[in-house]
Parts: structure tokens; C-alpha cells; sequence
């Protein structure tokens, strides 16, 4: 049975959902690559908080859109202005994440064209996570050869994708 994935606009309400999903989508993605306390009670619970604030200000120059499987959030976009005085762009995809189910589906597709377009833009993707660098080239993404590390992780370093 085929299901249809769709994608909108989040609602202030869905921010514990959102949050599950952002929790959830790290823990399946980056279990290798940090400690488990990243993705715990902890972390869920700052992740509400984050998403309630995001969801509840109005901030017009960001474009949040979840994607939605038979009623189920299972992935979200989040775009904006870029950050940093050095940014090669102006907009910046601070994050695109989706439950491992749904991977291979078309809504990580789905959502970038939602959140980018054919916009140029910048991203940060995990150096060890091949998995979204083929993702990025195949949406004419390329390194440009700048790093980053997490201060709170710095063993993992962030790497600089340009469109």
C-alpha cells in the first residue's frame, strides 16, 4: 500500500511533536557519533522549549515546514537567513531531519523544495553523515571546503555546503 506524504506548515501546538521527531530523527541518524545523554529526557525537554519559542514568534524571513505521513509528523525543514558576517549566502537551511522510516521517500525532497526552492543557500551537514552529503549534491550542494566544530561535541566536525 502506498502512502502520500504532505507537506505544510507546522501549528504552534504540534512544538512537543516537532520536538520528538527533531530528538528522535538524531538519535537515528547520530547514535555513532554522540553520547546518548544528546538524545534523552534532557534533551527532549530543551527541544520543546526551542520549538514552542520557534513556533510562537513571528519571524516572516524563516519557513518552517513539517512533512506529514498518514496524520504522523515524520520530518521538518527549517530555513532563514544566514548566520555568521561570513556566509557565502543569504539564506541558510538550519535544519532538515526525518524519522529513518521515512528516508527514501521523496519528503526530504519534498521539504527542501518547500523550504529552498532553487534559492541559493548554505547548509552544515555532519563531515561522517554520507548519507546527507549525497542528499545535498543531488540538490546541486557542493563543500566549499569550510569547518566547524560543536563546542558542546568537538570531535564532530561540520562541514559547509554551498548551493
Amino acid at each position: 500500500m502506498m502512502t502520500s506524504t504532505r507537506v505544510r506548515a507546522p501549528q504552534v501546538q504540534e512544538a512537543n511533536a516537532l520536538a520528538f521527531v527533531h530528538n528522535e530523527a538524531w538519535r537515528e541518524t547520530y547514535a555513532s557519533l554522540f553520547p546518548e545523554g544528546r538524545f534523552g529526557s534532557v534533551a527532549l525537554a530543551q527541544r520543546e522549549r526551542m520549538w514552542s519559542q520557534i513556533l510562537s514568534s513571528n519571524r516572516p524571513n524563516r519557513v518552517i515546514r513539517v512533512a506529514e505521513t498518514e496524520g504522523d509528523i515524520v520530518g521538518f525543514a527549517f530555513a532563514g537567513p544566514a548566520k555568521g558576517s561570513d556566509a557565502p549566502r543569504e539564506l541558510e537551511l538550519y535544519m532538515i531531519y526525518l524519522r529513518i522510516h521515512a528516508q527514501g521517500t521523496g519528503a526530504g525532497q519534498m521539504l527542501i523544495d518547500e523550504v529552498l526552492g532553487d534559492s541559493k543557500a548554505i547548509l552544515w551537514v555532519a563531515e561522517k553523515n554520507p548519507r546527507a552529503h549525497a542528499f545535498y549534491r543531488r540538490n546541486n550542494f557542493r563543500p566549499d571546503g569550510s569547518t566547524k566544530t560543536d563546542p558542546d561535541s568537538p570531535e564532530v566536525v561540520e562541514v559547509r555546503f554551498v548551493r
